[in-house]
């Protein structure tokens, strides 16, 4: 997240309630970046 959107989130946000949404990124980040480096294509999960 860019210093300037994170400052900007902070004057309306608690330290707790801006770390939920910026743990969030982080790991839905760090998802597409395991599915792009297995191949895995979007929708590809079959039940």
């Amino acid at each position: 997240m860019p210093d300037d959107v994170y400052e900007r989130a902070a004057e309306h946000f608690d330290d707790t309630r801006l770390a939920h949404p910026v743990a969030l990124i982080a790991a839905i980040d760090n998802w597409n970046r395991v599915m792009v480096e297995r191949r895995i294509p979007p929708g590809g999960h079959t039940p």
